[in-house]
C-alpha cells in the first residue's frame, strides 16, 4: 500500500475515547510524503523518489475530532529529490528521521549536492507552514564547496532571470522560500574554493533571517595563514549589500602574489580589515567596494623594485600602515617600513589594474618615486635622478 513490493505491517486499536494506528515496513518516498501531508509535517513537498523504512505510530482522541499525533522514525536510503531553485537534484545516500512531539530531527545525513558531499544533522518544528516562522537548526559538514560549481547549480533558466535573483527581494515565483528561510547553525568545510582562491578547515556560525545572511566566527586557513572574522549579506537591499570585518594572521605573501598571477612580493604579513560592497555582478562589486586595511606586521621582498642597483630587490622590514580601497584604487596612508638603506615613509596609490604611483621618503636623505605597472615599475630618485630598473 506504500509503493513497495513487500507489504507493510499495519495494526490498529480503538476504544470509546481514543484510537491508534501503527505502520512498519518499507515505503516509497512519494507515499511517505503523502502521508507527511496528512500528519502535519512542515517544509515543501519536493518531487522525490527513493526508499524509506518506517516505524510510525499515530494516536488521537475521538473527542471534538482533535487531530491525531504521529510519532516514530524513518530510515531514508537512496533518495533523489528535486529542490526548487536548483538545477541539480539533492541525493541523500542515507539519513535517519525522528518524528518527535514538537519537531522533526534528521540525523546521520549523508548527501551530495553541488559537487559536495554533506554530512550532519538538522531539526525543524512541526505544524509550521510559513518558512519565516519555522526556525531550522543545523550542524552540517561539507568536504568541498566551490563557488564556480555552485554558480552553475544556482543558474536559473534565462527566461527566469539570473541565479542571484533567487535571494533578492523580488524572487521569481516558487523561489520565495529561499528569501524567507529562517535558519541557524554551524557549518564546517574541509576545502572552500572562491574562484581561484582556496581555503581549508573553514568553519562559521550561520544565520539566515528575513533575507539577511550572517556568518560569524568565520575562520579558515588561507594563503598559508589564518583568517578570522564575520560577514553579512543583505539580500533585501537593492542591490544586495555586503559588509564584513576580520583579520589575517601570518599570510604567505608569495602565495598571495601567485594568486594575482605576478610574483611581486614574498614574505609574510598580517592585517585587520573592514569592507563593504553592493551589487549583483563582479564588476558592480568591485566598483562599489570600500575597504580599510590596517597592516600590523609585514616583512618581505619586492622583486620588481630596485632602489639601488648594488643592493638588489627591495627588502622590507616591519612595514606598518593603513591601506584604503575606494573608487577602484588602493591608497596607502601613514605607511612606513625599514629597509637596508634606512627608514621610509610611504604614500601614494595602486589601482586595481596594477598601476603604481608611490612615493618613498627618507628623513634627511631624499627618497624615490615608484610608478607604472606592478610587473615592471619605474623607480627614480625623488630629485629625478637616474632611474634604477631591475633587468
Amino acid at each position: 500500500i506504500l509503493g513497495r513490493p513487500a507489504p507493510v505491517v499495519v495494526s490498529a486499536w480503538a476504544s470509546r475515547s481514543e484510537y491508534g494506528l501503527s505502520i512498519q515496513g518499507d515505503a516509497s518516498i512519494q507515499r511517505v510524503l503523502q502521508l507527511a501531508r496528512s500528519v502535519g509535517l512542515p517544509a515543501a513537498q519536493p518531487n522525490a523518489e527513493g526508499i524509506a523504512k518506517i516505524d510510525l505510530q499515530t494516536a488521537g482522541s475521538w473527542s471534538a475530532f482533535s487531530p491525531a499525533t504521529t510519532l516514530g522514525q524513518a530510515q531514508l536510503r537512496s533518495v533523489r529529490a528535486e529542490v526548487r531553485g536548483l538545477n541539480q537534484p539533492l541525493e541523500i545516500a542515507s539519513a535517519n528521521v525522528a518524528l518527535l512531539p514538537g519537531e522533526v530531527e534528521v540525523k546521520d545525513v549523508t548527501a551530495s549536492l553541488g559537487g559536495s558531499t554533506w554530512r550532519g544533522s538538522l531539526a525543524l518544528p512541526r505544524q509550521c507552514s510559513v518558512p519565516a516562522q519555522c526556525l531550522v537548526r543545523f550542524n552540517l559538514h561539507a568536504d568541498t564547496i566551490a563557488t564556480d560549481e555552485w554558480s552553475d547549480l544556482l543558474t536559473a533558466h534565462p527566461r527566469k532571470g539570473p541565479w542571484y535573483r533567487l535571494f533578492t527581494s523580488n524572487p521569481q515565483p516558487g523561489n520565495s522560500y529561499l528569501l524567507a528561510l529562517h535558519a541557524t547553525g554551524q557549518l564546517t568545510v574541509d576545502r572552500l574554493v572562491l574562484h581561484k582562491l582556496s581555503a581549508s578547515r573553514v568553519s562559521a556560525k550561520v544565520g539566515m533571517e528575513n533575507g539577511v545572511l550572517r556568518l560569524s566566527d568565520l575562520e579558515g586557513d588561507v594563503l598559508g595563514g589564518r583568517h578570522s572574522g564575520e560577514w553579512k549579506a543583505d539580500f533585501t537591499a537593492k542591490p544586495p549589500e555586503y559588509s564584513g570585518s576580520g583579520s589575517f594572521q601570518d599570510i604567505d605573501l608569495e602565495q598571495m602574489s601567485q594568486a594575482m598571477h605576478d610574483g611581486w612580493i614574498t614574505g609574510r604579513g598580517g592585517a585587520s580589515y573592514r569592507a563593504t560592497a553592493a551589487g549583483l555582478t563582479a564588476s558592480e562589486l568591485m566598483a562599489s567596494a570600500n575597504a580599510s586595511l590596517q597592516v600590523d606586521e609585514l616583512e618581505g621582498t619586492l622583486p620588481h623594485i630596485v632602489l639601488d642597483s648594488g643592493m638588489g630587490p627591495l627588502h622590507v622590514r616591519r612595514f606598518t600602515g593603513r591601506v584604503l580601497l575606494q573608487g577602484g584604487k588602493f591608497e596607502i596612508a601613514a605607511g612606513k617600513f625599514d629597509a637596508p638603506g634606512g627608514a621610509y615613509q610611504v604614500s601614494g596609490t595602486a589601482s586595481l589594474g596594477g598601476v603604481l604611483n608611490l612615493k618613498l621618503t627618507r628623513t634627511h636623505a631624499g627618497g624615490f618615486t615608484v610608478m607604472g605597472p606592478l610587473a615592471a615599475p619605474s623607480v627614480a630618485q625623488a630629485a629625478e635622478a637616474r632611474a634604477a630598473l631591475k633587468p
